[in-house]
């Protein structure tokens, strides 16, 4: 699978005559849709049709599974070196045992230019992984996904990308919730609102966590006079924390105490 792209022979960015690759790849259905998803949401609201993002999963050798992924910014096609090291900060404390294994960016083909853009994962990864996920592709037949990996052309001295096979790999979790997915499109429009507001709940959840646990280290830090005291900082984070407890019942003390000593 993922074999069947056309490609310009004359086009050196993807070299021909390089042998066979010797990693065996599994591409996980949760990754596929995290893409279709950013580039279908990216082109509805800015109409951008090209966007990029970070592959994650295990590598043992030369078994490499893709099982999720996030979205990357660039600005002239220059990675935000910040916001990816932040965001794969961020995974790794949920899934400790992923690795960066590439990234990924919808386009009809592979660009010199994805060369350029490869260089620079390859401080994070000696040999990432290129996915390009071809969403003007017409065929029904063949899945529009298309993995490589980066090799030293020895004749030119160039970098160039070799076409790698894949499997398309489904746990059991990952069934339920692409059921649960194709069932939810299916459905009336109720329900997608509801899906959709429940959606933007756990964002904002999400966010809110993220920026309390920046305020709790930057007071730790200021405990540890690592930083210094800034006191209208100080007052904002109080003049917040006393909106917080709105209500004051015996379970409600009994969870803020249990998060409190959590953290």
């Amino acid at each position: 699978m993922g074999d069947s792209m056309k490609i310009d022979e004359d086009n050196f960015v993807v070299d021909m005559n390089l042998t066979t690759s010797s990693l065996h790849s599994t591409l996980h259905p949760l990754a596929i849709m995290n893409i279709s998803d950013h580039y279908k949401r990216f082109s509805a609201q800015c109409g951008q049709s090209t966007v990029y993002g970070a592959l994650l999963g295990t590598q043992n050798g030369h078994q490499i599974e893709i099982f999720n992924t996030f979205e990357l910014k660039f600005d002239n096609q220059i990675l935000d070196l910040i916001f990816f090291q932040q965001r794969f900060e961020q995974y790794k404390q949920v899934f400790p045992n992923y690795e960066f294994l590439g990234w990924y960016v919808t386009d009809q083909k592979p660009l010199k230019s994805h060369i350029e853009i490869h260089k620079q994962f390859l401080t994070f990864n000696e040999n990432p992984l290129f996915l390009l996920l071809n969403p003007y592709q017409k065929s029904a037949k063949d899945l529009p996904i298309y993995l490589f990996e980066s090799q030293l052309n020895n004749a030119t001295h160039l970098l160039n990308f070799t076409s790698i096979s894949f499997k398309i790999k489904t746990n059991e979790e990952e069934r339920i919730a692409v059921e649960h997915v194709t069932h939810s499109s299916s459905s009336d429009e109720k329900e997608k609102v509801l899906t959709d507001f429940l959606l933007s709940q756990k964002n904002a959840v999400n966010m809110l966590s993220t920026r309390i646990k920046f305020l709790i280290n930057y007071i730790k830090e200021i405990q540890k006079s690592n930083l210094p005291m800034d006191n209208e900082i100080l007052r904002d984070v109080a003049s917040l924390c006393h909106r917080l407890p709105t209500i004051d019942d015996a379970d409600f003390r009994k969870e803020l105490l249990t998060v409190i000593e959590f953290y």
